[in-house]
């Protein structure tokens, strides 16, 4: 399994990405590879657009024994219009880009790309696609008559695909993996291609790359973490000469390492040409990590142990000399972590504190190791299953105003009422859980949206006093969705973060190494620093 260029963990920018064509490319790329590594016999597995492009690649090819086509997209039009629909349904309406550039939820298309992909259409060829053909096509759906034009003359296998929409028409963090499907893949490809052993070199793992990222280097290495062998991608300056303590990046609910809209493989490789190591990882369940003891969640209590032990990893002689920076339950991750172990710093974007994990939702009590989550109260519980109650919140005249701009203004003036909540449980205050890191002297970022800010935002007297004393930096940016999928939320989200971490862990001026390319980056806090222009040296 492979990236595609400008994607995951490949360099490049998915917007830099011209050509429909340079992604067949790549698959033409992966195929001679393991070719050149002694496989007689090549199978294409591909879902969606990934069907689609190996269907493509197999034409190009003509010597592909298998190929599966899994709920192939035959035409590029009704795949983007279905991604549209998702992104509007996800985090609403974007501006369109007037420079042509085509904005899907969690990555960006350049102009000539978009128009590529609406032209996009599997055409029926004489050339056989492969030896073996398997479609794999929804049952939910009416026949796709310009797909099955296109199959006229190949010899095929056609098997349901059930549980598609559940699968790919939601939005991340829900899907739901189709077994069912994936046990047909599992005993089709061994049947159609040859039995017998040959030898095949595993290709080299483990070893330095070096990549051109904005007119400098950066080096990366894979690397296993701790004792449950994590996945890890450390990513540094190409010199070697790094300074400050190392930055890891925590997963953001279940997606993999490289974020949403490959935001830490961004934020990585921007730290690494500005002299910072950096390490993105994945925790047990997700990605290419372990399993973990249990079924994947979003805030397993085991996640901490994993932490810890990556910590000691990276930093075996201190611990604690580390930076987190997580989203939503990656900065929950980073807050338990930050009031407990005590790290250099905590970059928390968007946290969400107000749940209830795994053991309460069980009927069990709080894992002792939690020391930040704040479980909803059981009366506030009982509101929320109670249907009359449900009928009333979520009447649509009483939705404006509870979300209107006056009402929310209205509840954030009342203080008094939100302290006397802290004090009497209902609604505990998790500002408290920034105070705990100031008194930890744990060095805080705190980024948000509007609608998780208000619950911290609510808590003016404990907050203003940690601004005021430069032990948290607190900032509010209206427009960014919850799991930053838009592009316009991950560049200021980015701008914030990485601008913190260079101002406050950042090697002195001239540690950088000398390959690092000459740019400006501007940090301009709203609170008590003064405004400061750094600019990396010149290349030697």
């Amino acid at each position: 399994r492979f990236d595609y260029c400008g994607t995951g963990d490949s360099s490049g920018r998915s917007e830099d990405v011209e050509s429909v064509d340079d992604w067949v490319e790549d698959i033409t790329c992966a195929v001679r590879e393991v070719r050149r590594l002694g496989a007689t016999q090549v199978g294409l597995v591909g879902l969606r657009l990934g069907a689609t492009l190996a269907a493509l690649a197999a034409q190009r090819d003509g010597d592909i024994e298998a190929l599966a086509l899994w709920d192939p997209c035959s035409q590029g039009r009704g795949l983007l219009r279905e991604q549209r629909a998702l992104k509007l349904l996800s985090v609403g309406a974007t501006k369109e880009d007037p420079a042509g550039s085509v904005e899907l939820l969690s990555i960006v298309l350049s102009p000539s790309m978009g128009r590529e992909l609406r032209a996009l259409k599997l055409e029926p060829t004489e050339v056989r696609w492969a030896r073996h053909l398997l479609l794999l096509e929804r049952s939910d759906r009416a026949r796709d008559e310009v797909l099955h034009g296109a199959l006229q003359g190949q010899e095929f296998e056609c098997r349901p695909a059930d549980g598609q929409s559940e699968f790919v028409n939601v939005q991340p963090g829900d899907s739901v993996v189709p077994q069912a499907t994936i046990d047909d893949l599992l005993s089709w490809l061994p049947r159609v291609l040859a039995s017998g052993s040959h030898h095949v070199e595993a290709p080299r793992t483990g070893r330095p790359i070096d990549l051109a990222v904005d007119g400098g280097v950066v080096r990366e290495q894979t690397v296993s973490l701790g004792g449950p062998g994590l996945f890890g991608i450390v990513a540094e300056p190409a010199s070697g000469a790094s300074g400050g303590p190392t930055i890891l990046l925590l997963n953001v609910g279940l997606l993999r390492h490289v974020g949403p809209g490959r935001i830490w493989v961004e934020v990585a490789r921007r730290l690494a040409l500005l002299g910072m190591r950096s390490v993105r990882f994945d925790l047990r369940g997700i990605g290419d990590s372990p399993r973990g003891p249990g079924p994947s969640s979003t805030h397993p209590v085991e996640a901490l142990d994993d932490i810890v032990q990556v910590m000691e990893a990276v930093s075996p002689s201190d611990p604690s000399n580390v930076v987190l920076v997580g989203i939503c339950s990656g900065a929950y991750h980073a807050a338990e972590i930050g009031v407990v172990h005590a790290p250099k710093g905590v970059c928390l974007l968007n946290p969400v504190l107000f749940f209830d994990p795994a053991e309460v939702r069980a009927g069990l009590p709080l894992a002792a190791e939690r020391q930040t989550v704040q479980p909803v109260h059981p009366m506030i519980r009982w509101l929320r299953r109670n249907p009359f109650a449900l009928k009333i919140a979520h009447h649509p005249v009483v939705d404006k105003i509870r979300y209107g701009a006056p009402f929310e203004r209205f509840l954030d003036s009342l203080g008094v009422l939100w302290w006397l909540l802290d004090v009497v449980g209902v609604h505990r205050s998790p500002a408290k859980v920034l105070q705990r890191l100031a008194k930890a002297q744990v060095d805080t970022l705190f980024v948000a949206g509007h609608r998780e800010a208000r619950p911290f935002r609510r808590c003016r007297w404990l907050t203003r006093p940690l601004v005021a004393a430069g032990l948290l930096r607190f900032e509010t940016v209206e427009h960014v969705d919850h799991s930053l999928f838009t592009s316009a939320a991950r560049q200021d989200v980015c701008e914030l973060v990485e601008s913190h971490l260079l101002v406050h862990f950042g090697p002195p001026r001239g540690v950088v190494g000398t390959d690092v390319p000459s740019f400006a980056l501007t940090y301009s806090p709203r609170h008590e620093e003064p405004a400061v222009e750094i600019e990396s040296p010149q290349p030697a």
